[in-house]
């Protein structure tokens, strides 16, 4: 072999190796701890996990599915969460314990009021009991309704049932009058002869569902925030398009949605990334104010990731 050969040759492996040097190294990914709630809210989040669209972003996120508000609290207050599927009122509460969780986007929760057969409507709730869990979203919206129909709230009796399947099954053998609770256990009622009284987005225009998150751990993974939401807007494009029968399992597995219950999906249409408005924030602040839940005065701007976009 001559010398030019030999120099070609050498030429040709320097620079295959100095290329290869140029490679990017992928960013390490981010790990966001992700705790949900077993209602409608947490389907895009199910959804993009299951699709792989999270990873598509380049963003590692673990899954937990809640069955009480309490529970989920219990791991946000033990730093075993770094963001939640939540509510306004949740939100304030946190704010209030000095938490530093705070709104990065609003979710699709889908919240009713549900009754019994004798029942015609919220007016005729007065001296009944209505199952919730006392001091969350869900009492809060139940003086809405009520306030919004004339009927004196101190006239209902609240029974307190934290954990959502238990409600459910008070209400179905008749131990409560009523109850709130979100989809898919309205849809479950429903199905077992209970009949809908309020919606708290069609008859009130609330809409209280939010994604919390640390402002701490968005501030230093500001890159793995924006790919979370990407991540996310993709599940809700994919699930707005597509034919919601392909989660069944999924969903009937994560939370106890099953085929039979989930008829009202094929209708629903998700939203992407958005901020709450101004108005629901004070809304929430202003019932919580007012049973002296908080003491402390919430500007709208401390309420909310600003950089979530």
């Amino acid at each position: 072999m001559n010398f030019k050969k030999i120099f070609c040759m050498g030429l040709v492996l320097s620079l295959a190796f100095a290329f290869s040097g140029c490679k990017k190294v992928p960013e390490k990914q981010e790990t966001i701890r992700v705790g949900l709630m077993s209602d409608v809210a947490a389907i895009p989040f199910l959804v993009a996990q299951e699709k792989g669209l999270f990873q598509k972003e380049n963003v590692n996120v673990e899954l937990t599915v809640f069955k009480s508000a309490q529970e989920r609290d219990s791991a946000i207050a033990a730093s075993q969460l770094d963001a939640v599927s939540s509510d306004l009122i949740s939100l304030n509460l946190l704010k209030e314990s000095g938490s530093d969780f705070k709104a990065l986007l609003c979710t699709d929760g889908v919240y009713k009021l549900m009754g019994n057969s004798q029942l015609k409507g919220v007016s005729d709730l007065a001296g009944k009991q209505v199952g919730l869990s006392m001091n969350t979203l869900m009492e809060y919206i139940l003086d809405e309704m009520l306030v919004h129909n004339n009927v004196d709230v101190a006239s209902v009796k609240k029974v307190s049932v934290p954990v959502m399947p238990a409600r459910l099954q008070m209400l179905m053998s008749g131990e409560i009058d009523g109850a709130m609770m979100p989809e898919p256990f309205c849809t479950i009622a429903k199905n077992g002869g209970m009949v809908e009284l309020s919606d708290a987005e069609k008859d009130l225009g609330l809409a209280p569902g939010v994604f919390l998150m640390s402002s701490s751990f968005a501030e230093k993974n500001k890159n793995g925030i924006k790919s979370f939401i990407n991540g996310y807007n993709s599940a809700v494009d994919y699930l707005n398009k597509s034919d919601k029968k392909e989660f069944s399992q999924l969903l009937s597995e994560k939370i106890s949605l099953t085929e039979e219950n989930a008829g009202f999906l094929q209708t629903k249409q998700f939203t992407a990334f958005q901020l709450p408005e101004e108005a629901q924030v004070k809304g929430a602040y202003d019932w919580l104010k007012a049973k002296n839940l908080v003491k402390s005065d919430f500007s709208y701007a401390d309420c909310i990731i600003a950089n979530g976009k």
